[in-house]
């Protein structure tokens, strides 16, 4: 199989959630969106929350004493990590690649954006292209239900991309290149298909009723927006998608609604985050020798935690 930049890009974009070029705060946000509502509706073969572009951050809580919502989150196996050996990856590397294939909100993200942004970069880079920096945090993955609470309160929405395709070679085969080099690269990649499936279940429980519904009541005040207690989320986000289609971000700048988002949403993203790693642990156990091999070929590729 060949493939040139172009359909390179588009199966990483498929392979590993990630969002597109991110644009500019006062453009519209709705395509990002919309294509990867495509991508996980074509993975998964089922209806999926529609993905933003963008993280959501949070430093406060709706009541009750302050919650870390991102302070490092669990690992899928509590206890002591051991010592890397000649067949097992270091366990920076391990937890990055678990977080990267079952994302979580918070800090989790975090380190999914760093793998994903490093495989991105990696073969554009093989094929003459400039990678972005190992720590930009321009791609945004799943951010309507994995968060990075932190992240969107200190830069906003979207940030500018800082890759670049000039230089690509015509008839490069970065695929090819990525896969030799991590046989393990398309069984992780195609992890994440369940567990978002797996996410939009949870996403139903009773237990997120209360904080949803209090997310919105939040949000109503805070923005004087109208928004749906059955989707918080989803209405801030066409609000923010419908003032930057018309350019209408002088009168409410968008980091004043990322703050909102911020402050509203800490409580219902904690509790979300809660409920999925009661079921992660067993995510992590059924592919636990894939997920130690891809780390092992990820480390081999140059990555650092």
């Amino acid at each position: 199989m060949t493939m040139d930049s172009e359909t390179f890009q588009q199966l990483l974009d498929e392979a590993t959630g990630t969002a597109p070029p991110a644009p500019a705060v006062s453009t519209d946000l709705a395509a990002g969106r919309t294509r990867l509502r495509r991508r996980r509706l074509g993975a998964t073969g089922v209806g999926l929350v529609a993905a933003a572009i963008f993280a959501v951050a949070a430093s406060g809580v709706l009541a009750g004493p302050p919650r870390a919502t991102d302070e490092p989150s669990r690992l899928a196996t509590e206890g002591p990590s051991p010592a890397p050996t000649p067949d097992s990856a270091a366990p920076t590397v391990l937890q990055d690649v678990i977080d990267a294939a079952f994302p979580l909100p918070g800090d989790a993200q975090l380190r999914n954006i760093r793998v994903q942004t490093f495989l991105r970069g990696w073969g554009i880079q093989q094929c003459g292209g400039k990678a972005a920096p190992p720590d930009s945090t321009a791609d945004r993955f799943e951010q309507d239900l994995f968060p990075s609470l932190s992240l969107i309160r200190e830069r906003g929405f979207t940030e500018p991309v800082q890759e670049s395709f000039d230089g690509f070679r015509e008839h490069c085969q970065p695929g090819n290149k990525l896969a030799a080099n991590a046989s393990a690269w398309e069984d992780w990649r195609d992890l994440m298909s369940p567990w978002l499936e797996h996410a939009d279940g949870v996403l139903e429980d009773e237990d997120l009723v209360a904080p949803r519904h209090a997310m919105a009541e939040c949000l109503r005040e805070a923005t004087g927006l109208d928004i749906s207690d059955e989707d918080p989320v989803g209405s801030l986000l066409d609000a923010v998608d419908e003032d930057g289609s018309r350019g209408d971000v002088d009168d409410d700048p968008p980091m004043e609604r990322a703050a909102a988002f911020a402050d509203c949403g800490a409580g219902y993203f904690g509790r979300f985050e809660d409920l999925l790693l009661e079921s992660r642990p067993a995510f992590v156990e059924e592919h636990r020798q894939l997920l130690q091999r891809f780390a092992r070929q990820i480390t081999t590729l140059g990555y650092l935690p």
